[in-house]
């Protein structure tokens, strides 16, 4: 089952809602998901979480927090098209993202 995301959120291990999870965005508000520094959110080195765009979402981005680098650089990763989706993987303050669609 996903995790419903339908307001900004931050990646937490807080319960590990977040950690190896697959979320999904159907909010008909822009999102945005943000990823918190190592320091602060120590998930597992290789952690992988899939985030999709819905149907009626307008937008929905993954952001960097400080001291975080996304694919190399420090901004924003946004999903396209509805039904998009962005597979990161976690390591330390650097994180991977591939999108399909």
């Amino acid at each position: 089952m996903p995790t419903i995301i339908d307001t900004n959120a931050t990646l937490t291990l807080q319960d590990n809602v977040h950690e190896g999870a697959f979320l999904y965005s159907n909010s008909a508000s822009p999102t945005t998901i943000t990823i918190d520094p190592f320091s602060s959110e120590p998930f597992t080195n290789g952690t992988e979480i899939k985030i999709m765009r819905g149907g009626s979402s307008p937008s929905l981005s993954v952001t960097p927090g400080s001291g975080v680098t996304l694919n190399g650089g420090t901004g924003s990763i946004a999903i396209g098209s509805a039904y998009g989706t962005l597979t990161i993987k976690l390591q330390k303050n650097r994180v991977a993202a591939r999108r399909k669609r």
